[in-house]
């Protein structure tokens, strides 16, 4: 098992840190709602959950 493998096996404690440290202009995908994810208010679990509108 190579570490990636390793680490991916642990996918939860993975998606809660980035869920809860990363926002989703941090990998380059519009934030929509700037409430969420300004500096003082940072809620990317909160960013992350809200839908995509077209």
């Amino acid at each position: 098992m190579t570490r990636l493998e390793k680490v991916m096996a642990q996918r939860e404690e993975i998606e809660k840190i980035l869920i809860n440290d990363y926002c989703p202009s941090d990998f380059g995908v519009d934030d929509r709602l700037e409430m969420y994810c300004n500096s003082p208010t940072r809620d990317c679990e909160a960013c992350w959950n809200e839908e995509v509108k077209k």
